[in-house]
């Protein structure tokens, strides 16, 4: 039973994905919980709403309660923030919300921790989902919504702790990689590619992050690799841990072999260990997602669940919120959402949907929103990526976000070049555009349509959620 003193806590940047899941578990370990940002929109400010928390709108020192007894600064918080100035003027004690993870949450416990750039979230709720279903109890912290879990969070009850790891920036006074805050024993390594490259100037100091965090896991751990990618191969070449490779490739411990996309959505596959071979059903959209259910296999192994309980969780497990969702069909027409972040991602995701649908008309439509998508270094990948769509609607990014050194994509020539491979391909300037375009879709014939963001792209998922044909007077 724990008979410690509640904490008195306050997150500057508390609307963040991962500092409202950090405010969940203080709160559910009883904790007094504040915070501060510029606004509470979803899907944050829906979880914010759930708690016991104090919530301030903008930044000001009197938003810090009296006897704070910890601040954690998120990394959009810089210096000249108030709070960050008032917080180091008067030496209250402060954290990076990785720090404040590690600290308050994962140490004492098994650290498992999923990094790579492709299949963080899905992966890493597999895996809580399956030491769950073991009876395992785990603690984990999500950069998502499983849909099989209550939260994208919980400090748990057993001994272990499930981590999404994020290569990203930690803190204005701290610019090195949140996942180096995690000490992983169990380290999951999936597919790596560059990615953040307003964070990391080029690939090799990417890489380096990785590298950093293989040097973390200790020899008596273990590390989980996606061999199928140069990227990761190179970063576990040199580990002084034991490696377990899972891929496509045969000198694999964990092979994936023979999947098989059903129509319309789910998918088998077969996993070749030493031990065994196993024949397994997902219900999940994306073929891709045999990678991330392998990846969490290789864990559970590990840990010696048994098989039955892997193969049920694999049947169960529904994935994460808003990873290429159904929205809505009508008659053979299906509308789907998906969070695109990287080119690579975009590519498996059409890829998927081509092989849902093989006879149906592919028509995507993209909001490059992060900011891989958004430079141009990736705007030759971005065309291939979305090459695998027969339409597709390109949302110009809003002036507002563009940055003023010509770094940014160019909308126009993307999808000029798109023209030239022979797609369709248009520039919509807002969201009103983007609808216009699905309105003119003709769905007398069977057409797959998918909403690609990692942002909100001004409703549109919600609105093809709710789409009526007579209303809109969508050709049917």
């Amino acid at each position: 039973m724990d008979t410690r003193p509640p904490m008195k806590v306050h997150l500057m940047g508390i609307a963040g994905a991962g500092m409202s899941s950090l405010a969940g578990l203080f709160s559910a370990r009883g904790d007094r919980v504040s915070g501060s940002d510029t606004g509470f929109y979803p899907p944050a400010g829906e979880v914010l709403a759930a708690l016991p928390v104090r919530l301030h709108k903008g930044f000001s020192e009197n938003h810090i309660p009296r006897g704070v007894d910890l601040c954690v600064v998120g990394n959009i918080v810089s210096r000249g923030n108030p709070e960050a100035e008032f917080v180091l003027n008067r030496h209250i004690p402060y954290a990076s919300m990785p720090e404040a993870l590690y600290e308050y949450f994962i140490h004492g416990n098994r650290s498992i921790v999923v990094a790579g750039t492709h299949g963080k979230t899905t992966t890493s709720a597999f895996i809580a989902f399956l030491l769950n279903r073991a009876g395992r109890k785990p603690g984990y912290f999500i950069g998502g919504q499983p849909l099989d879990l209550p939260c994208g969070y919980s400090p748990g009850s057993g001994n272990d702790f499930v981590s999404e790891g994020d290569e990203y920036e930690t803190a204005f006074f701290d610019r090195s990689s949140k996942f180096l805050k995690y000490h992983p024993e169990i380290l999951v390594l999936n597919p790596m590619e560059y990615d953040h490259i307003d964070f990391f100037p080029d690939e090799a100091s990417y890489r380096a992050a990785f590298l950093n965090l293989v040097n973390q896991v200790p020899s008596a751990g273990r590390i989980i690799n996606c061999t199928d990618y140069p990227m990761n191969r190179e970063v576990a070449a040199g580990a002084f841990t034991a490696v377990t490779g899972y891929g496509s490739g045969e000198r694999n411990e964990i092979r994936i072999k023979d999947v098989v996309c059903a129509p319309g959505a789910g998918f088998s596959f077969t996993l070749l260990t030493k031990e065994q071979e196993l024949r397994l059903q997902s219900p999940l959209s994306g073929i891709y997602n045999a990678g991330n259910l392998a990846a969490g296999i290789a864990v559970g192994l590990y840990l010696e669940i048994s098989v039955s309980v892997i193969r049920d969780a694999v049947a169960c497990f529904r994935g994460v919120a808003r990873r290429l969702k159904l929205l809505r069909s009508i008659g053979d027409s299906h509308f789907y959402e998906d969070f695109a972040h990287h080119p690579t991602s975009l590519a498996r995701m059409l890829d998927s949907l081509r092989q849902m649908y093989p006879q149906h008309q592919l028509v995507c439509l993209v909001e490059p929103r992060s900011r891989s998508l958004r430079r141009r270094d990736f705007q030759e990948r971005l065309v291939e990526s979305l090459s695998g769509a027969d339409e597709v609607v390109i949302r110009r990014v809003a002036q507002a976000r563009r940055a003023a050194d010509g770094t940014e994509i160019n909308e126009s020539e993307v999808a000029a070049a798109l023209r030239h491979m022979g797609r369709r391909a248009t520039v919509a300037q807002d969201g009103e555009a983007v609808r216009c375009a699905v309105r003119a879709l003709d769905l007398s014939r069977p057409v797959a349509v998918v909403a690609a963001s990692n942002g909100a792209f001004d409703g549109l998922p919600s609105w093809l959620a709710d789409l009526d044909p007579q209303n809109e007077a969508l050709s049917t």
